[in-house]
């Protein structure tokens, strides 16, 4: 265990400047935990949500599956990526491609909203 520590600690100083090289300063920002905090809440409510939604599709096989591009507006590679995971990860929705100014997402439903603003919402304070 005690070599184990040692060698996690050398890879963690090492990789430190590649991995965390735009946040490394403002992980340890209370008012991002508080943003983190309520970004997790928003998360578990529409994962709920979309839970409900897609056993709804399924049980009564109303599916109207549908490529959307949804305009982007994060500034940071990591921001992009938290949203192009956020959208993946609820239910009925799969993140096909991500660009600058854009990201594709393929959907269950055509006339579902997909909750990107919410998602751009809430992750710009993580990420900003």
């Amino acid at each position: 265990i005690i070599v184990g520590f040692f060698v996690a600690l050398m890879v963690s100083f090492i990789t430190n400047r590649f991995l965390f090289s735009e946040v490394h300063v403002k992980v340890f920002s209370p008012v991002r935990w508080a943003h983190f905090i309520r970004y997790a809440f928003m998360m578990f409510i529409y994962e709920i949500l979309s839970h409900l939604d897609v056993m709804y599709r399924v049980l009564t096989g109303r599916i109207n599956p549908d490529v959307v591009k949804i305009p982007n507006r994060m500034k940071t590679d990591i921001g992009r990526t938290l949203l192009a995971n956020s959208i993946t990860l609820t239910p009925g929705t799969l993140t096909m491609w991500t660009k600058r100014r854009e990201i594709t997402v393929h959907c269950l439903n055509r006339n579902k909203e997909v909750p990107d603003k919410l998602f751009e919402r809430y992750g710009r304070g993580i990420t900003e």
